[in-house]
């Protein structure tokens, strides 16, 4: 970026960022400044927008979700991390065959939060109880 040499004949606004990439970098009239934004043109469309909603919610991949974060401080003989384990696959099973039958895959992100934190909760019993040596 050549902070010297201004766009020719451009006025302040934003534009795409003399460095390349998805942004668009601010031109205040002289030069270009630090503040950048997603370039609207470049950026990804959403895969599902033309999807509707699915019928109804993804109670499973809630329930792992929140297993998940109680499993952190809780989890008494492994049962509360593999309850959530167990609920957020069947929340993202779920959400898969939502987008198979042409709906939005509801939850998708809290069951693989849930998955995640509810495998984070158990090895965490798993090395705090010394089942793990």
């Amino acid at each position: 970026m050549d902070e010297h040499r201004p766009p020719p004949g451009k006025a302040a606004g934003w534009y795409t960022d003399p460095r390349g990439g998805t942004l668009q970098r601010w031109y205040d009239g002289e030069r270009w400044t630090v503040a950048t934004r997603p370039d609207p043109a470049r950026t990804p469309e959403d895969p599902y927008a033309d999807l509707e909603r699915a019928p109804s919610s993804n109670y499973a991949a809630i329930a792992g979700l929140l297993l998940g974060l109680l499993s952190l401080g809780w989890n008494p003989f492994l049962a509360v991390g593999l309850a959530g384990f167990l609920a957020s696959l069947l929340g993202r099973r779920r959400a898969s065959a939502w987008v198979t039958e042409g709906y939005r895959p509801e939850g998708q992100r809290r069951a693989s939060w849930g998955l995640a934190l509810s495998t984070v909760g158990t090895v965490i019993t798993l090395l705090l109880e010394g089942f793990v040596r």
